[in-house]
């Protein structure tokens, strides 16, 4: 009993000594790469806050940067800004993770968080003064295509047939230190990632309103692979290309397969909407309604108006049994 005393008093000693407990935390993801860091500020901040409890000895300093590994993610580090910390825990928190705190606190505005290795990031040249620049925020911009797994512009992406298509909702940002003009997003279809005159325009534009420095204007848009391809019969290895002003400001990598899948949906489709007659019977072979009908969608219509009963359906070349409740 005493050997047991003896070791509860250590344990909680040592506890005591290390001081890590859960600490509330609201915090807001801005990006994984240190580089970017300096283009977010107060005024521009992602919407999303995250509420944690985060076992740590000292909670963490409120309105700063840090670069953390949270347990949810112990592969890859991120950073985070610190909206408000507490050194208590709270029940309102979503979640609570043990975290390694990978550097110094760092302002958000006019910061150098390094890469938590000693390593300073490259600087970005200074923009001349009186300026803008729009630039594609990659954080904030999401791209979806047929591939299932991919949702963002550096994805290797997939168009699987010529109806196939991205749906692209993208964020401009002025990183320079004057108002832009309203301007133009464009997007071509290219073999590289750079425009010249053999490049496909989708002429699916974006408007992009004037933007003081440092705030996000964009739009969504849906691209089909006709609309970026001369040639939807050759298969190969693209890019969409995101360009204001004459000038490409990002680029999405993806693969255009030119299966026989696009021309068969492009098929059923037409069929699907193509007029046809319509007869409904009764079982004793009675035709109880007959109307020329525009699509699929209006012989279901016509189906659901009927009576509880057992009918027979033809619709144009195609028979069949329903039962209506």
């Amino acid at each position: 009993m005493k050997k047991l005393l003896c070791l509860l008093i250590a344990l909680t000693s040592i506890s005591i000594a290390f001081g890590q407990s859960r600490k509330y935390h609201r915090l807001k993801f801005l990006t994984h790469t240190a580089s970017e860091v300096a283009s977010y500020c107060n005024s521009s901040l992602p919407r999303k806050t995250f509420k944690i409890n985060l076992i740590l000895e000292r909670k963490l300093e409120e309105g700063k940067v840090y670069k953390l590994k949270l347990e949810e993610n112990l592969s890859r580090a991120a950073y985070y800004y610190i909206e408000s910390s507490s050194s208590r825990s709270n029940q309102d928190a979503d979640e609570t993770y043990n975290v390694d705190v990978l550097s110094e606190a760092v302002n958000l505005c006019n910061s150098n968080p390094g890469t938590g290795g000693g390593v300073t990031p490259p600087s970005t040249p200074p923009t001349p003064s009186g300026e803008p620049k729009l630039t594609l925020d990659k954080n904030q911009t999401t791209v979806f295509s047929d591939c299932s797994s991919c949702s963002f512009v550096n994805d290797s992406h997939l168009l699987r047939g010529f109806i196939s298509s991205f749906n692209i909702s993208a964020s401009i940002r002025n990183t320079g230190n004057a108002a832009s003009n309203n301007t133009t997003l464009e997007f071509y279809g290219s073999r590289d990632t750079k425009l010249d005159s053999g490049d496909k325009n989708a002429f699916r534009d974006v408007t992009i309103p004037s933007l003081r420095p440092n705030n996000v204007g964009g739009g969504s848009v849906t691209i089909s692979a006709s609309d970026i391809i001369f040639d939807t019969f050759t298969p190969g290895n693209y890019n969409l290309l995101f360009v204001i002003d004459g000038k490409v400001i990002g680029s999405v990598p993806f693969r255009f397969s030119a299966t026989a899948s696009g021309f068969k949906t492009l098929s059923s489709l037409e069929e699907k909407n193509k007029p046809k007659q319509l007869k409904i019977f009764d079982l004793t072979g009675r035709i109880i309604l007959e109307k020329t009908i525009e699509s699929e969608d209006d012989e279901e219509t016509v189906k659901n108006e009927l009576k509880a009963g057992l009918y027979i359906i033809k619709s144009g070349n195609k028979s069949y049994k329903t039962y209506k409740n």
